[in-house]
This record gives C-alpha cells, sequence and structure tokens, in this order.
C-alpha cells in the first residue's frame, strides 16, 4: 500500500512538471491574455516610383517569427497576445480596392491634416466592409501606408493597420522596400514585429512620448523597445474589454 502511495506521488509530480500550464500558473499569475486577430490583405498591389509592392508576408511567418517577437517585447509588461487567428483576405475589384489604393499611394507626412484625418477614415471604411464589432484586437497587414509610414493605430476601435513594404528609414528618399520581419536588438531599421507591438501599444492607451532611452513608444528618436512602469502600467490597466 505504501509503495503505491508513493508511486502515485511520484506521478503527479511528474505530471506537474511536464504540464506547461500547470508549471506556469506561479510564475505567470499576473500574466494577462489578450486576444488577437491578424488580417493580410490581398489582391490591392500599388506601384510606388516604378515599384509594384504586393503583400508578401504568409501565416508562417505570423505565427513563427512575428507574434513571438511581439510576445517577448511585450512580456516585459506581463503581457502575452494570443492569436486567435490569421485571415488572408483577396479584395476583389470595385470600389474597395480602388480606395485602397487611393489611400496607399496618396498618403505623405507633409499634407495637410484634413488629408490625414481623412487616410483613416479611408481605413476605417475598409475595415468596417471586413470585420463586425471592436473586439477582439486587430491587426491589418496591407502592402503600404504611405510614404514613411509604418504603422497606424484607431484606439477607439481596437485595431491597427502595419505596412509590409517601407520607406521610413530613408525618410521617404528612396524607394519602399519589404520590412523585415524581425530584427535583432538594438534598434537600427525597426522591423514589422516591432512596428506591430508598438502599434498595439496605442490599442492599449499608450501615446508617443520623448525618451531618454531607446524606447517602444518613441515617436521619434530614440526608438527601440523598452516600456516604463507608467507605461506598463497604464498598458495593463486597459487590457479590460469594455
Amino acid at each position: 500500500m505504501m509503495r503505491k502511495f508513493v508511486a502515485g506521488l511520484m506521478t503527479l509530480a511528474v505530471l506537474a512538471l511536464s504540464s506547461p500550464d500547470v508549471a506556469a500558473q506561479g510564475s505567470d499569475s499576473r500574466l494577462i491574455e489578450l486576444p488577437l486577430e491578424i488580417y493580410i490583405i490581398e489582391g490591392a498591389p500599388v506601384v510606388i516610383r516604378g515599384n509594384r509592392l504586393e503583400s508578401w508576408i504568409s501565416k508562417d511567418d505570423v505565427v513563427e517569427t512575428i507574434l513571438p517577437e511581439v510576445n517577448r517585447i511585450w512580456r516585459q509588461a506581463d503581457i502575452r497576445w494570443k492569436l486567435r487567428k490569421v485571415v488572408t483576405h483577396r479584395i476583389e475589384p470595385g470600389p474597395a480596392q480602388a480606395e485602397l489604393t487611393h489611400v496607399m499611394s496618396g498618403f505623405r507626412r507633409d499634407l495637410s491634416r484634413e488629408y490625414f484625418i481623412e487616410h483613416r477614415r479611408s481605413l476605417k471604411r475598409f475595415a468596417s466592409r471586413i470585420i463586425e464589432g471592436r473586439f477582439p484586437y486587430r491587426l491589418f497587414v496591407i502592402p503600404y501606408l504611405g510614404s514613411t509610414l509604418q504603422g497606424i493605430a484607431m484606439p477607439g476601435r481596437k485595431y491597427a493597420y502595419l505596412g509590409s513594404w517601407t520607406d521610413k528609414p530613408s525618410k521617404g528618399r528612396s524607394a519602399p522596400q519589404k520590412v523585415k520581419l524581425r530584427e535583432a536588438e538594438p534598434f537600427f531599421v525597426g522591423s514589422i514585429a516591432r512596428t506591430a507591438a508598438h502599434e498595439l501599444g496605442h490599442l492599449l492607451g499608450l501615446r508617443h512620448r520623448r525618451c531618454f532611452v531607446e524606447c517602444l513608444m518613441g515617436g521619434s528618436t530614440p526608438q527601440g523597445y523598452l516600456l516604463t512602469d507608467k507605461q506598463v502600467q497604464r498598458a495593463r490597466e486597459h487590457t479590460e474589454i469594455r
């Protein structure tokens, strides 16, 4: 009887150690998981400086490279983005395709504030054709967002756009290039994973701030990956789904 009792205890111990959920309960008690959907938009190529820009990021890129890097960055806040689905959405020729192509090809930072507002409105109209409701959090990956743009967030609607091509590193002086999927620290030119992490920060109520270190939410240099204690606190407080 004693041998069976000891054997049972040993079996339970082995199971506890081998189960990720059980093993993580102590260390991840503060962990907040947030639902995330990612839409890869295809069928809307745009020509910039004679180059045809098309969607090139795959579902495997999202699952194997982009999302793990986003979660590595957000681990400092004990927040993990849990992928609900990755959707490849192809646009057929028509008004939606024409409007998105216009948005991608026409935006520059030196244009008026009114044009920037209309740029955002167009992106909102496009998203409304695809999704319903405001939750969960969503990312849309399109070929290009406009000159020197790499990401743009719609915090009130809990979604953001990412461009898979950008001319931001050259400040618009060179033709757009494919964005890196991830980039080893320290920050040099950035990556789509870091941009995703940055835009998700906006969805959690964080704004651009001037940094004295390389930080995730820096609107200008120095850019990097760090969150301040106040940003961590605000992001965690903002995670309640309303």
